[in-house]
């Protein structure tokens, strides 16, 4: 939940505008089954299948739910379709669907102002039947083994993207999707020509202009700096997520308040970092608990000494340096990367490594609802030279920093950060001496996706 100054967004709905798809009449049966996939803006019957120019109507899966256009719906079965903006329910002829947060019963689903209902309950209700055949979904009749490959083929055949699983090849109308997909299948998007595009074993971003496929690459920071440079772009995350698109206009301000707060003490005086990542789970509503994530993040010694005989320190993005437990012992923190591997562990596909992308991306997740983890000095400010001192690692000379410290950002304004501290002391700080002590320590931010 994200509090902006573009002001409170109002559900708009409209009932009078249908694209001309097939009706199935369930009273007397008079049409065969219609044909969808998930993701397709494709409908088939009989053998054949049409273009649905608008994407609002390609059915999509939600916590392993298919939902499909309320608009399409009402249009197949003839029923009259209304909002009750008293209510905030959405009236389907005689059945009538609440928002998720307020029903056990029937209930919508609302993406970017449309409104989507559950294609399985809604056909138990309506008396009809629904029919799963791998992708593809059959309403309302059952479909011959014949049908099922023709319609398995032609629906690939009109797909401009593929992926090829362990099972079969899938054909996806977008970007998105076939990235999604690649990811879970660790696998490769193909274009309508067989050219691999994505490779998900060593590409995490997508760069599109427009449709066209401009670059697959690893980092955010990568993909952000391509993306910037055309006009019509948009880069799309493994998640199949569309993190930016050129053009967007980012708020002047943006507040995330559902992020908790979890205190790093008594138990870790040195463990924000992983204190501060339990906050990002948790407010993905992944269950994380900040003792657990301390003894699963990669821990390095403090000082080993090398084959050459020469002492080493240890270094923060091979793992957290020395002990998070007492202030007694030697220790100190741990960088990004260790941090983007736990969290994978937690939240697989869905963690996105800013750092070094700058500060406009971080407010452009923030104002998409995505609170950030970051590194910061413990002033929320710039720290002389004088608080820095070079250290020899194993993986060569690092700069670092005992005011090291590690925060949520939830939100900003003109002149003020606004985060979840792990201390408990603040929840806003200056925002150009915030950007200024964040920049020193190399522009680290990670977020995740839900």
């Amino acid at each position: 939940m994200r509090i902006q100054s573009w002001g409170a967004f109002a559900l708009l709905f409209t009932v009078t505008f249908f694209i001309d798809l097939p009706a199935a009449h369930c009273e007397d049966k008079e049409m065969p089954a219609i044909v969808i996939r998930a993701g397709s803006t494709w409908v088939g019957q009989q053998g054949e299948i049409d273009k649905v120019d608008r994407m609002e109507h390609a059915p999509l899966i939600k916590h392993g739910v298919t939902y499909v256009s309320s608009r399409d719906m009402a249009h197949w079965y003839g029923k009259d379709l209304q909002w009750n903006a008293k209510q905030k329910q959405l009236e389907l002829g005689k059945l009538t669907f609440s928002n998720p947060a307020q029903s056990n019963g029937l209930a919508y689903v609302s993406v970017e102002g449309r409104t989507y209902v559950p294609l399985r309950d809604t056909l138990s209700q309506l008396g009809q039947q629904l029919y799963v055949y791998d992708d593809l979904l059959a309403i309302g009749e059952p479909l011959s083994t014949s049908d099922v490959d023709i319609y398995k083929m032609n629906f690939l055949k009109k797909t401009p993207y593929r992926v090829r699983g362990e099972k079969q090849e899938q054909g996806f109308d977008t970007m998105n999707l076939a990235i999604r997909a690649a990811s879970k299948e660790s696998t490769v998007v193909r274009n309508a020509e067989g050219e691999p595009i994505f490779n998900s074993s060593t590409h995490n971003y997508v760069v599109m202009q427009g449709n066209k496929h401009v670059a697959s690459l690893p980092t955010f920071s990568e993909a952000y700096a391509v993306a910037n440079q055309y006009a019509d772009a948009s880069f799309i995350h493994e998640s199949g997520k569309t993190l930016w698109t050129s053009g967007e206009e980012t708020p002047a301000e943006s507040r995330i308040i559902d992020v908790p707060l979890v205190l790093q003490n008594p138990e870790l005086p040195r463990g924000c970092e992983v204190t501060s990542l339990a906050m990002l789970l948790q407010w993905r509503g992944t269950p994380a608990d900040k003792l657990q994530l301390a003894r699963e993040v990669q821990k390095v010694p403090f000082q080993t000494v090398g084959a050459d005989g020469r002492s080493y320190r240890g270094h923060m993005n091979d793992g957290f340096v020395g002990d998070m437990y007492s202030l007694t012992t030697s220790g100190i923190g741990v960088y990004h990367k260790p941090i983007v591997d736990l969290a994978e562990q937690y939240a697989p596909n869905h963690v996105i490594d800013m750092t070094g992308a700058g500060w406009s991306a971080i407010e452009a997740q923030l104002a998409k609802d995505r609170p950030v983890w970051v590194i910061v000095s413990s002033t929320f400010g710039p720290l002389p030279a004088s608080q820095w001192q070079t250290w020899q690692t194993t993986s060569g000379p690092v700069q670092i920093s005992y005011r090291q410290h590690s925060v949520v950002v939830t939100g900003y304004d003109e002149n003020t950060v606004y985060i979840k501290d792990p201390f408990g002391y603040t929840s806003q700080t200056n925002k150009h001496a915030f950007i200024a002590g964040w920049e020193q320590f190399g522009q680290q931010a990670v977020t995740l996706v839900k």
